[in-house]
């Protein structure tokens, strides 16, 4: 099996462009996964805690099943049939917003298109942005979506048509 993860690792160059960004937000304190759809189940390349070094991170975490993730929301929305209202809804958002007990709470987004992996914030102060914002639901949406592209990476297609990951 290792011999088959390395290189598909090394690669997608997604985990390599993805690890300053996770240093920078394990720095300040952020909660950060970085998954790909499996089956029926979210398996994390990364998944961070920034109490735990970041080596830590890479494949720390067990497959997880995708209908209880919001990495596994907005990657079923990407595969899902136009009919699927549900799935529409998450494709029109740009997001996936899970909230779970205790005031913990799960964002994430797609990274590239065709969506190839999803990546979320996830913890206590995730949803905040949303009760600040005012009774205008849709303004806490996109303040929440904003903090989370400016907080973690942006998507640029490269010459080759390829897509690069940038801090």
């Amino acid at each position: 099996m290792l011999v088959l993860a390395a290189p598909s690792l090394r690669g997608s160059r997604l985990l390599c462009a993805a690890l300053p960004v996770f240093r920078a937000l394990d720095a300040g304190g952020g909660r950060v996964a970085l998954g790909v759809l499996w089956r029926d189940q979210i398996c994390y390349l990364y998944h961070g805690d920034p109490r735990r070094p970041l080596e830590a991170g890479i494949g720390g975490h067990e497959l997880y099943p995708a209908d209880q993730s919001s990495i596994g929301a907005v990657l079923r929305a990407a595969q899902a049939p136009a009919s699927d209202g549900a799935a529409a809804a998450v494709r029109v958002q740009g997001h996936a917003l899970l909230r779970a007990g205790r005031g913990n709470a799960s964002l994430a987004v797609p990274v590239a298109t065709p969506a190839i992996a999803g990546l979320a914030l996830f913890g206590t102060g995730v949803d905040s942005a949303r009760a600040g914002a005012g009774s205008d639901a849709r303004q806490g949406r996109g303040a929440d979506r904003r903090r989370l592209r400016r907080k973690t990476m942006s998507q640029t297609r490269t010459g080759d048509g390829r897509w690069r990951l940038a801090a």
